[in-house]
């Protein structure tokens, strides 16, 4: 399991990705620092992965040159159904990935479920085993920042306290955090 943290700077528009790269393997070994699990397709595209270590082998190793959301949940679909990979199907018609996906697409972020759909997001989200104790660090530097604080806390050093959270309180959050801006 994981966090993988999206955010939206208001201030600048920017958005960051960032997540933690342990994985879990099925004894319950842990391994930290192996698995990339953000990666950027494009100056304009960037996709996180919460869930299945397979969902992300293939989808990092995926060329795409789609310029908009419906056009990319297909062809993950395409590539994830086509193959099999990483899926389940809860009966003869639904076919669902193991995993679910931050996206970033033409400056705007994106939540994208196991069942390809998906939801924009205007200020941050997080998905994975840590997002509850992530989105709650994320909450409260947000009032921090409209409140208490004369300098606010940074995007970049609000996703770091939010993964150390997550990590504190999940066993299956850590390693070394990658935080990509785009």
């Amino acid at each position: 399991m994981t966090v993988v943290i999206g955010l939206v700077d208001k201030n600048t528009g920017k958005i960051y990705l960032g997540a933690d790269s342990r994985t879990s393997i099925h004894n319950g070994m842990t391994v930290d620092g192996m698995i990339t699990k953000i990666f950027k397709y494009s100056n304009e595209i960037c996709v996180g992965v919460a869930g299945d270590v397979r969902t992300i082998n293939i989808l990092n190793n995926t060329d795409t040159s789609v310029d908009d959301i419906y056009e990319l949940s297909n062809v993950f679909a395409q590539i994830l159904i086509g193959g099999d990979y990483s899926l389940y199907r809860t009966d003869k018609k639904c076919v669902q990935m193991r995993s679910k996906l931050l996206i970033t697409i033409n400056n705007m972020l994106y939540i994208m479920s196991n069942s390809f759909s998906y939801v924009p997001i205007d200020t941050y989200t997080a998905i994975g085993s840590g997002s509850e104790l992530a989105l709650g660090s994320l909450h409260t530097t947000e009032y921090l920042n409209k409140n208490l604080m004369p300098k606010e806390i940074s995007p970049r050093e609000r996703i770091r306290l939010a993964i150390a959270a997550a990590e504190k309180f999940d066993s299956s959050v850590g390693g070394p955090v990658t935080i990509l801006e785009i």
